[in-house]
This record gives C-alpha cells, sequence and structure tokens, in this order.
C-alpha cells in the first residue's frame, strides 16, 4: 500500500507545536477516534502521535523516527492501539530530558502487539500513575540511550505509581542500566514468555 510521509523540517515552523499528529477530545459523551495506517512520521520538533482526554488513536503500520520528546504519547484517559509499527531515534528536547519511545499516563490506557522501539532515550516505554494500563505483547525494545543531559537512564520498561501493564512475548535488549524497572507498592506488572538481554551499564 501507498505510504504517507509527514516531516517538519522547516526552521521557520512553530517550535512549540504539541505533536505532528495530535487526537484530542473534551467531550464526556462521544469519544473522537483516528485511525493512522501506512504512515512515517520523521524528523520534527515535536511529540510524534499523542492523544489526549477522551480519545482513541489507532495506529498500524506506522513509523515514527526522530520525533522530539516523545514519539508516541497517551494521557488524561486517551486510548492508544498501535499494531506493527516501529518508534525508533526519539530526540531528546533541547533541554537533554526525555526522548523517550512511549509515555501512557493519567489514567491513559495503550495495547501494542508486533512493535518495535529502538534507540530511544531515557525510557523505551514509560507508565505511570494510577488507572494508566499497558498490554504489551510481542515486541521489542531496544537499545534505549541514555538520557542526553547527564548520561543517566536507558531503562527499557519504567512502570511506577500505581500503573499496571502485560506484557507477554517481549524482548529487551541492549539497553542501559535497567532493562524492567517497577516502582511504588500499587504499580503491578505481569511479564510473560519474555526475554531481558544484555543490559548495559550507566553511561555516567
Amino acid at each position: 500500500p501507498a505510504e504517507t510521509v509527514l516531516r517538519d523540517p522547516d526552521p521557520s515552523n512553530d517550535p512549540n507545536e504539541p505533536a505532528v499528529v495530535m487526537v484530542q477530545s473534551t467531550s464526556v459523551v462521544r469519544r473522537a477516534q483516528v485511525t493512522l495506517r501506512n504512515l512515517r512520521i520523521g524528523n520534527s520538533r515535536a511529540e510524534g502521535v499523542a492523544a489526549r482526554g477522551p480519545s482513541t488513536a489507532i495506529l498500524e503500520h506506522v513509523v515514527v523516527e526522530e520525533a522530539e520528546a516523545v514519539g508516541l504519547f497517551a494521557t488524561d484517559r486517551a486510548r492508544m492501539q498501535v499494531t506493527s509499527s516501529l518508534v525508533q531515534n526519539t530526540r531528546a528536547q533541547p533541554d537533554g530530558a526525555f526522548g523517550r519511545g512511549l509515555i501512557v499516563e493519567s489514567a491513559a490506557q495503550a495495547e501494542v502487539g508486533r512493535t518495535v522501539f529502538a534507540r530511544n532515550r531515557e525510557v523505551g516505554v514509560f507508565v505511570l500513575g494510577v488507572a494508566s494500563r499497558l498490554v504489551l505483547e510481542d515486541a521489542l525494545i531496544l537499545d534505549t540511550r541514555e538520557r542526553s543531559s547527564d548520561d543517566t537512564g536507558g531503562r527499557g520498561l519504567n512502570l511506577q505509581f500505581g500503573a499496571q501493564a502485560e506484557v507477554r512475548r517481549t524482548v529487551f535488549a541492549g539497553n542501559r542500566e535497567l532493562g524492567v524497572f517497577v516502582f511504588g507498592d500499587d504499580s503491578r506488572l505481569v511479564l510473560e514468555d519474555a526475554l531481558v538481554l544484555d543490559t548495559r551499564r550507566q553511561a555516567s
């Protein structure tokens, strides 16, 4: 099938744009839904794909590369479904923070299958907060790099402060500091048929 390419190479564009693709809704009655298929997003000074509020973003055969701060972002009760996709080389913010592949926070939910997160920064996949939930299956989280600002981090999966995740048939390889990290009394991780390989020493 044909592929659509979205880029942001023009420095005259607004550097504060929130995301290349934004799915957002404030309605409590009807949930906004957008499907992205056979799409490539690259070379941007913004988040790749963001879903905010009671909305649903469905990604199929999507490549997000060299986004800024976050490749995929689900927050504030949003839902994100990602299949057969690639998120790689997410860049840090100008202050050197972030560069994460996927963030799920503030009661958002994400279902991710047959997807690769490669060479992102700080954390490959980050799930934060009570009622935030991730289902990750048949995935690869590879070569997460350290934070640009201080050379710390590089974790594959980071789950904390009451977040929940179910991870199956997933490989974590070549990440820094920790392959999988769970923090907080109410956080819960189910990890089945997974491999954690070749975790490297923290850079700093």
